[in-house]
């Protein structure tokens, strides 16, 4: 039995982290350099494995291409979602795509939302419901382009960079704004082994702050967000 659901529903705060995977793990050199690459990832919720995440990021003639699949299980309840952004290589956004299925028992509900850009003019279908729409700035898909100012800057400690996100999953119309602090230097452990990382801190308005750890290659090693009584933490395989 399949629902789908033409009213849009809200993606949980781990989907919202999520989604972010390919700003955070994505191209910590240039965009015009952008490796290809795949990488995955355990998903934990206050300490406990509850799924896991890959991640991959190509080019694909003047574009780049991001791609996450993310599998969760909470008690009877399997999520699966997929996303697949696609963008300039100077940022500009084209198109971001997530197809989000839920599982409860023999119940699969499908939440599915495709933005389709031209500048400023969104064609956006979002629970089975096609409206179009032009927003009042410029925006980015992610945080590529914030990526790449802080790759600018060398990741100087305390050098700060902020800009304006579509993300559908909090407002479909009105962009977020995303600010990224580098912290500095800091040793982590995972699986007993410990790593030398760098420490950037994430703020997403109507948000919660995050932190991302990566190493000297610039890929991620852990991702954590605390809400609440809920911590959730990516962690790199």
């Amino acid at each position: 039995m399949i629902a789908n659901k033409r009213t849009p529903v809200r993606v949980p705060a781990v989907f919202i982290l999520l989604a972010l995977l390919p700003f955070i793990i994505g191209c910590f050199n240039p965009p015009r350099e952008l490796p290809n690459g795949s990488w995955k990832y355990a998903l934990l919720l206050n300490g406990i494995r509850v799924g896991e995440a890959a991640v991959s990021s190509r080019a694909e003639g003047n574009n780049l291409v991001s791609t996450m699949e993310l599998t969760m299980k909470a008690g009877a309840v399997t999520n699966i979602s997929r996303q697949i952004v696609t963008e300039t290589r100077d940022f500009r956004p084209l198109k971001l795509e997530t197809y989000n299925k839920i599982i409860t028992g023999k119940v699969i509900q499908e939440i599915d939302t495709v933005a389709v850009f031209n500048g400023r003019k969104v064609e956006l279908v979002e629970g089975g419901e096609k409206r179009s729409f032009e927003i009042d700035r410029d925006f980015y898909l992610e945080g590529n382009y914030i990526l790449d100012r802080l790759i600018k800057g060398g990741f100087e400690k305390g050098m700060a960079v902020e800009a304006y996100i579509y993300e559908p999953s909090i407002d479909p119309e009105v962009p977020v704004l995303m600010k990224a602090r580098v912290v500095g230097r800091e040793t982590i452990t995972i699986g007993g082994a410990r790593h030398d990382a760098i420490r950037v801190v994430e703020y997403i308005e109507k948000f919660k702050s995050f932190d991302m750890f990566i190493d000297d290659k610039g890929v991620l090693l852990k991702a954590e967000l605390t809400m609440l009584n809920l911590n959730i933490q990516l962690v790199r395989e």
